[in-house]
């Protein structure tokens, strides 16, 4: 069983933001570590845990058309105090939801991995 830590996931982060990590190497990770049934989320609150919800999200990163500049929206959720869960994830996915996804698609129509979710 591996341990996930919220800080693992930062350095990920940080590591595509500095492009030492490829987007496309990122969403492998993030996929491979989300469909794991070996992994520990340090994090749990009951059913809940920042981080996995958090690898949800990047293993569906080409899907959901996230870009670098998201990485603050991550960061904070990641970054949010052990306890406030339920406030921080509405947070989370209010501000995924207010990306311009006709705008990404016309600005990653061409850029692997999102070229196939930019289709209308």
């Amino acid at each position: 069983m591996e341990v996930i830590k919220r800080v693992d996931i930062i350095k990920k982060l940080d590591a595509w933001r500095d492009a030492r990590e490829s987007t496309l190497s990122l969403h492998m990770w993030a996929d491979k570590m989300h469909m794991s049934s070996e992994l520990i989320f340090e994090d749990m609150e009951g059913e809940n845990s920042v981080s996995q919800e958090v690898l949800a999200e990047l293993s569906m990163l080409d899907m959901n058309l996230l870009i670098q500049g998201d990485i603050p929206i991550f960061k904070a959720f990641l970054n949010s105090s052990v306890g406030q869960f339920e406030e921080s994830y509405v947070k989370f996915v209010s501000d995924l939801q207010n990306i311009d996804h006709e705008q990404r698609k016309r600005k990653l129509k061409n850029t692997e991995p999102y070229v196939k979710y930019c289709v209308d």
